[in-house]
């Protein structure tokens, strides 16, 4: 660990705008394959409340919509966050935008829960982010047997799992722990090998695979928010929402597309240790 010399100090506060701005032409050329699935996911999030339907004032609803817009807010924070190349400070925004969104789907279509959220004294969610990923799971088990396709227990494990765990990496950037802090100190490593203490945008190669992590935790799970608000709003099936299905049919692809490109660069820490990344592989390696 160093700092910076007395005489160095001064004029640092505004040298952070000149790295974030070279920061947001490396980082944003080194990802610039998630500009299109981000934007296709934004405009598809502002459209979706905007479909004909006559559940547009449902309680319910409008709870929903209240937790998509900070979904789309945290969406676009975190992409933000990302090309100035503050990753771990994206990966909080990212943590707070999954709680957003498991809520979209915990509340639209089911007024039970809104009740039971409303039914507080604080406002505050009632949910664990566990127990809000398995709600979403127990959501596409339903859509699943309407629809009249399989959905067995073990893709139910696996579907909540695989949203907690995400979570659950996030929460490791999240919260003070040292596989963390110490990745994020390499941003300021010096010739000497120490460290210099203060901010700085992360524009390491090494930092790529988390970068891109993040996107695609924030992508996937505002996807699932839209997806999940929208078919609750049952829209009338007109040239409006013809255009919102082909806009959401193009995120996933483009997305998984995108991330493929860093699945090469291994990740600098993980959460393979922790059980519910156990209980996950597991589970997939027994389907």
């Amino acid at each position: 660990m160093r700092g910076t010399r007395k005489r160095g100090q001064a004029g640092l506060w505004n040298a952070c705008v000149e790295m974030e701005a070279v920061g947001n032409r490396v980082i944003g050329a080194a990802l610039v394959h998630f500009q299109r699935p981000l934007r296709q996911c934004y405009e598809a999030g502002v459209q979706a409340p905007t479909l004909r339907s006559l559940r547009h004032t449902a309680p319910d609803m409008n709870a929903a919509a209240l937790f998509l817009r900070r979904t789309l807010n945290d969406l676009r924070s975190t992409w933000l966050l990302v090309q100035a190349g503050y990753t771990s400070q994206a990966a909080s925004v990212c943590a707070a935008l999954v709680e957003h969104a498991l809520s979209v789907t915990a509340l639209a279509g089911l007024p039970e829960n809104l009740a039971k959220l409303t039914g507080t004294a604080s406002g505050d969610l009632i949910w664990s982010v566990q127990s809000l990923s398995q709600m979403y799971a127990d959501r596409l088990r339903r859509e699943a047997h309407s629809a009249s396709r399989p959905f067995t227990e073990d893709m139910y494990e696996r579907q909540w799992r695989e949203i907690y765990s995400a979570y659950k990496f996030l929460c490791k950037i999240k919260h003070p722990t040292l596989r963390s802090t110490r990745h994020d100190a390499g941003a300021t490593i010096g010739s000497d090998g120490s460290f210099v203490v203060m901010a700085c945008p992360d524009l390491r190669p090494s930092d790529l695979p988390v970068k891109a992590t993040v996107v695609m935790v924030a992508l996937s799970r505002t996807y699932q928010a839209i997806r999940g608000f929208a078919f609750a709003l049952e829209p009338r099936k007109d040239a409006a929402y013809r255009r919102f299905v082909r806009r959401m049919s193009r995120v996933v692809p483009a997305a998984t597309k995108a991330y493929l490109k860093y699945t090469r660069l291994r990740l600098p820490f993980d959460i393979r240790d922790e059980k519910i990344a156990h209980e996950y592989f597991d589970l997939r390696r027994g389907s």
